[in-house]
């Protein structure tokens, strides 16, 4: 067994959670996705599913037990944006998070595994911004102005 920071193996089993429970919430958002985004929720959904899968190999690695996790399905926001929103800072959330366990370790197996996670974290900030936009940008832009009168005709 791989001796660490006190604190390390209980952020590791947190984190799995977490990778479970926003693997989930992507599965439910992809739902709602307009056909332009749906690629990214996927992309990122199974990039949860891959992290949840390192780290639980982390922890068996460290105690030779593996890990049973249990956790409470998320609800997403039935609107788009306000989902995407939340994801958003959820991800943010996540790369702090990472950066902190990255910091509680000098094993390098463990740190490259980690700033791989934080980086596809960054990541997918990045893709529900763009998102974000892609939506923003297909909404109609409503006029300041209402339309010209014609005028009427010279006769």
């Amino acid at each position: 067994m791989v001796q660490e920071h006190p604190k390390f193996l209980t952020m590791i089993y947190g984190a799995m959670r977490d990778e479970k429970m926003a693997a989930d919430y992507y599965k439910q958002l992809e739902e709602i996705t307009p056909h332009h985004c749906k690629h990214h929720i996927r992309y990122m959904m199974e990039d949860e599913i891959k992290h949840y899968k390192m780290l639980a190999h982390t922890y068996h690695v460290m105690t030779g037990v593996h890990p049973v996790v249990e956790y409470q399905s998320p609800m997403i926001p039935a609107n788009f944006l306000q989902a995407l929103d939340q994801a958003f800072n959820d991800e943010l959330a996540a790369t702090e998070h990472y950066r902190t366990i990255y910091l509680m370790t000098y094993n390098m197996k463990f740190r490259d595994m980690l700033f791989e996670i934080m980086t596809d974290e960054m990541e997918h900030a990045t893709r529900l911004n763009h998102c974000c936009c892609m939506v923003v940008a297909r909404q109609p832009e409503p006029h300041p102005y209402p339309p010209p009168i014609p005028y009427p005709p010279k006769g």
